[in-house]
């Protein structure tokens, strides 16, 4: 029912929020009804302060374009059934998110996860750790990047 606005949402928060945004989504709490469990409240401490960072720049009110937050996924229009609409636009999120969580892991690892890495492995050989800190260091890493490591440094 939403899929079309959500989408709109996420291209929007893909321009104007940090990369990997839908990874700061906890998603048993995630509630659009609740401005501070909402995506944006989640993401910017709360919905009015997210709707106006990332709000499109022809919007002349922010206080005023409703609408334009709704045609973005972020709230329904006013009816009867206003909480049923948020219960339904919260699912929809759920689905959205967690298909970009699964996308982004299928795509390979982002320029932020290459510069831990880097940031890791010169720690490691210029820093002067110790093996039982490398060792320590490595376990808690996914073990394909475990094993870059330790390749890289020897270990």
């Amino acid at each position: 029912m939403f899929r079309h606005e959500i989408q709109a949402g996420i291209e929007l928060l893909n321009e104007r929020a940090a990369e990997g945004w839908f990874n700061r989504i906890n998603l048993d709490e995630l509630k659009m009804s609740d401005c501070y469990k909402c995506v944006l409240g989640q993401l910017f401490q709360e919905y009015a302060m997210g709707w106006a960072l990332v709000c499109p720049d022809d919007e002349d009110d922010l206080w005023l374009t409703e609408d334009s937050a709704a045609t973005h996924g972020f709230d329904v229009l006013g009816s009867k059934e206003r909480f049923r609409l948020y219960d339904m636009l919260t699912d929809e999120w759920v689905e959205a998110i967690e298909k970009l969580r699964a996308d982004h892991a299928q795509a390979g690892y982002t320029a932020v996860d290459l510069c831990l890495v880097l940031f890791i492995v010169s720690a490691l050989l210029f820093d002067g750790w110790m093996y039982v800190e490398i060792a320590n260091t490595l376990k808690g890493l996914p073990t394909d990047i475990a094993s870059v490591i330790a390749a890289a440094v020897g270990f």
